[in-house]
């Protein structure tokens, strides 16, 4: 019964630790990425109109397209510890 004790316990340490570095991607990489990219998006979309180009209209809408990974992202990291 302790060793299956013990092999429980080893098994939510491997769990956790897991979680965790899966939060600090998500919090270190993803969510930069994600941010740096709206960033980008929204001066493309700024120099399409300031040139008058016919994707000017629908550049208005990337950076929204963004917004459920952003928020899926920051959810993840939250509930993972970060």
């Amino acid at each position: 019964m302790a060793a299956l004790r013990d092999q429980f316990a080893q098994v939510t340490a491997a769990q956790e630790e897991e979680r965790q570095r899966i939060a600090r991607e998500l919090h270190d990489g993803l969510s930069p990425t994600l941010a740096s990219l709206n960033i980008r998006l929204v001066t493309a979309g700024r120099l399409l109109e300031r040139d008058g180009h016919s994707m000017a209209a629908r550049s208005r809408n990337w950076p929204s397209k963004l917004r459920p990974a952003s928020r899926t992202s920051a959810a993840w990291s939250k509930t993972s510890g970060q």
